[in-house]
């Protein structure tokens, strides 16, 4: 699905027929998606929005979870998930690695579902058949 001299898709930079058609290929892969969604700043909310998924992914028996690194803020998700673990609620077997796009395109897969549930309407609609739950997050 990438273009000539593309590392990766950012689904905000795409046109509308190219999200259409990216979408629909996506819809087809055997993956499975939550969302996690509460209101207000990332900087504020992301916190919250990793302990309710981490602890979602913990009672799955997930195993590895990949951060989309933001470069120098990873360090705020690495000290939510030790205070996750110190507190019990997740266990030392999670695994958990952030990394760039173009390093794991399951990224790509999750950029697109956050982009599709927000835009709502017929965009939800196209990448349904991937999503499990949108769970809303208490702000």
């Amino acid at each position: 699905m990438l273009l000539g001299g593309e590392r990766r898709i950012h689904f905000v930079n795409e046109s509308p027929q190219r999200k259409r058609a990216i979408l629909a290929s996506m819809a087809t892969l055997d993956v499975r998606a939550s969302v996690y969604r509460t209101p207000g700043r990332s900087d504020r909310t992301r916190p919250r929005l990793i302990d309710a998924m981490v602890t979602d992914l913990f009672a799955m028996d997930v195993r590895r979870l990949v951060f989309e690194s933001r470069a120098h803020l990873d360090v705020y998700d690495r000290r939510d998930l030790r205070r996750l673990r110190h507190s019990g609620l997740v266990s030392e077997a999670l695994l958990y690695d952030h990394m760039r796009p173009h390093e794991e395109p399951l990224l790509w897969v999750a950029d697109a579902v956050a982009w599709a549930v927000g835009a709502g309407g017929g965009w939800r609609k196209r990448i349904s058949a991937i999503i499990d739950d949108v769970v809303d997050v208490d702000p």
